[in-house]
């Protein structure tokens, strides 16, 4: 049951806002243990000017504080482990925040732009910080305006000012780097000539002008995560730079060859439509999911020794991928990590394999692997985990001994193979290249739950009788949506 203290309702447990009971509350005091206020809690609480919000508070979900209009002050307990800025949104400027100076809970407000505009002092420090930034921007732009008029094909961007510094992006044709510079701008100017004399020469490796710059002691830099190259940069790329490579935004980005990175970060090449090549450095520990889903003519791409991990939909719909090969240092599969790379016809995978996720080489090319992993755990539907499978491809199919997983491969006559006992739930959901004919075998024994949802196939045929079809065990919703609603058997006929 639901608890209502001072105005405010509290789930049974008390670790929840769910709301007020009137809109008309002035002041919300909240219950200290509260981990969780629910959306729209406080939403058109039009009188509400204070709020009090204990250090326990773990989440506050979407439009709490809309038109709250009156609102001027929320105080903030002093331990807060996580704030996060979208838990404010459609806070009012004249909201001020309260909270004890140098606490948890200040340093963490400090940190967020957003956040530090509500507290009076933050706010002016930050006013003051950026005034400082414009100024030394507008002249280290100065300068590099400058020290570039003499360079016809070079074009410079500069990305950031700090007070450590600056960070320039500086590209000749094919090559771009990232570079830091320190305050001493005499020093930075003397290191412009130099990138360009190792620039200038198109027909040297990559690897000799990575060396050049190092040997040179010309730092490099990470280009910031809320920066984009606004230049025009070469179709053919090669990105010198550090530390984590952000979503990069290259119009018409043909190939990319990558030196000094460490990590490659969520969704870094999504949507790269032309990217067709991609060299990976050595460097490279790990890719962040969703990196190169869609890159619908992407071919070709290594992936580096020391990579742990192929995450969650990394080479989802690469149409164009025909081949890939996982060093040895791959561990883990997750899931739909290669679904709709339907040219993919041969990958390897290393003996050192532990874990291969649902639907990871969905609707692919790969007709057999030719080997059998034993697996730990396949963490099949979330919360269905499976111990010690025996994972494989056959025949276009993916299989843990027996059971049918999903389809690898999608063609217009489909046969599962004889021996198969049981069909995984969810395997065929969502297949919507439509398929002419799909054989089930006389061993089939079960299907699981939403084993065909919207699955579209002209025929269905089984190779046992009616009365053997009628003892399949079939899971809830196992056909919602399917195309056809009859099953041709061996000895007539039957509807589904």
């Amino acid at each position: 049951m639901e608890k209502v203290i001072d105005g405010i309702i509290y789930s049974e447990d008390m670790s929840e806002v769910l709301g007020v009971e009137s809109k008309s509350i002035k002041i919300a005091r909240i219950a200290e243990g509260v981990k969780i206020i629910r959306s729209e809690a406080f939403k058109d609480c039009t009188e509400l000017t204070e709020v009090y919000l204990p250090s326990s508070i773990e989440r506050i979900w979407y439009q709490v504080w809309k038109n709250c209009n009156s609102l001027l002050t929320i105080h903030f307990g002093s331990d807060f482990v996580r704030l996060v800025t979208k838990w404010f949104n459609f806070l009012s400027a004249q909201v001020e925040f309260d909270c004890e100076k140098d606490s948890k809970t200040y340093k963490l407000i400090k940190r967020s732009s957003v956040l530090r505009s509500h507290i009076k002092e933050l706010s002016m420090m930050s006013a003051k910080t950026e005034k400082i930034k414009q100024v030394q921007s507008a002249s280290a732009e100065a300068l590099l305006s400058s020290a570039f008029e003499q360079y016809e094909d070079a074009v410079y961007q500069l990305i950031a000012s700090r007070k450590s510094g600056i960070i320039v992006l500086v590209a000749l044709k094919k090559f771009c780097g990232i570079f830091s510079f320190g305050v001493d701008y005499e020093k930075w100017l003397s290191k412009i000539p130099t990138i360009i004399q190792i620039f200038s020469d198109q027909e040297r490796s990559a690897e000799e002008v990575f060396s050049l710059l190092k040997k040179n002691k010309i730092s490099l830099a990470e280009l910031p995560s809320n920066k984009q190259p606004t230049v025009k940069l070469s179709a053919d790329l090669v990105l010198f730079t550090k530390g984590r490579l952000y979503p990069l935004k290259v119009p018409n980005l043909k190939s990319i060859e990558i030196f000094g990175i460490k990590s490659i970060e969520p969704c870094a090449f999504q949507d790269a439509r032309t990217l067709e090549a991609v060299k990976l450095p050595d460097s490279l520990e790990s890719i962040g999911y969703l990196a190169f889903k869609s890159c619908t003519s992407l071919k070709s791409v290594n992936i580096p020794e020391g990579i742990k991990e192929i995450e969650w939909s990394t080479f989802d719909d690469c149409p164009a991928l025909s081949s890939i090969a996982l060093p040895s240092s791959v561990e883990k599969i997750e899931r739909n990590a290669f679904e709709g790379a339907e040219s993919l016809e041969s990958i390897f995978i290393p003996d050192t394999i532990e874990e291969i996720e649902n639907d990871a080489f969905k609707n692919t090319h790969i007709e057999n692997l030719g080997s059998t992993f034993k697996i730990k755990s396949n963490y099949y539907r979330v919360m269905n985990g499976k111990e010690n499978m025996e994972f494989t491809i056959k025949d276009g199919f993916a299989f843990d001994k027996s059971t049918l997983l999903y389809p690898a491969l999608l063609s217009e006559n489909m046969v599962i193979p004889e021996g198969t006992t049981s069909i995984e739930e969810d395997a065929f959901e969502y297949c919507h290249k439509k398929v002419k004919t799909l054989t089930f075998p006389k061993s089939l024994c079960s299907i699981g739950r939403h084993a065909f949802f919207y699955f579209f196939v002209e025929k269905i045929e089984y190779k046992g009788k009616v009365k053997d079809w009628k003892r399949i065990a079939k899971g809830e919703e196992w056909n919602h949506g399917l195309s056809v609603d009859t099953v041709q058997c061996s000895d007539g006929e039957v509807e589904l």
